[in-house]
């Protein structure tokens, strides 16, 4: 059985999905806000084909945000389909800022302007290169802590004793 009540890396892992997912529930509900308000005054053939698609954008987002938000607080109590959800939303997190990058990348030419290209080529590839490092390393180091043996044992021995704990309470009975 598995000593340690709860490994240091869980309850950051945990309370960052729980943070990540409410802020992510309410940016969606605001933009779901914003954009209604925004073409309140359109018809729906005036509207432009993203301020259509834009509320089922927000709406899958704040999916996603709620399952990493009760997926956070399910893993602070190491139950173990969390962990393989926080996963599996880190990895998509990760995913999505790899794609976003390289259409920022591959879009960075349309961005120049006519005076001074070159330099403002450089700025924007080392700061969009800052920005993926700033999300990327965190999302590196949660994978390497979701995927560790440390915290499989701590969510697997949590099972056992819920397990074991759940024979005993039907033994007593």
């Amino acid at each position: 059985m598995y000593l340690e009540k709860r490994p240091t890396s869980v309850t950051v892992i945990s309370w960052a999905w729980i943070i990540i997912g409410a802020l992510m529930f309410f940016s969606g509900a605001m933009a779901i806000f914003a954009n209604n308000l925004a073409s309140s005054n359109l018809s729906d053939i005036d509207k432009p084909l993203m301020m259509k698609l834009f509320p089922v954008m927000a709406l899958i987002q704040m999916c996603i945000a709620a399952i990493g938000f009760y997926s956070g607080i399910r893993f602070l109590k190491l139950v173990q389909w969390a962990r393989l959800y926080l996963e599996i939303l880190t990895w998509i997190v990760a995913l999505f800022l790899i794609g976003f990058m390289i259409f920022f990348f591959t879009q960075l030419s349309s961005f120049g302007v006519e005076e001074a290209p070159g330099q403002i080529d450089i700025v924007m590839y080392v700061m969009s290169s800052v920005i993926f490092l700033v999300y990327g390393f965190p999302l590196f180091f949660m994978l390497r802590a979701l995927r560790s043996e440390k915290v499989r044992k701590a969510v697997a021995g949590n099972t056992e004793q819920a397990v074991a704990l759940g024979q005993k309470n039907m033994a007593n009975e």
